[in-house]
């Protein structure tokens, strides 16, 4: 489950990165 936290820590960090960033 990394993709999960790590789309959650883009997000906090940058929520455009953190919804359409490389993790997507």
């Amino acid at each position: 489950m990394e993709s999960t936290q790590g789309w959650k820590t883009n997000t906090l960090k940058d929520p455009l990165q953190g919804i359409g960033g490389p993790n997507h």
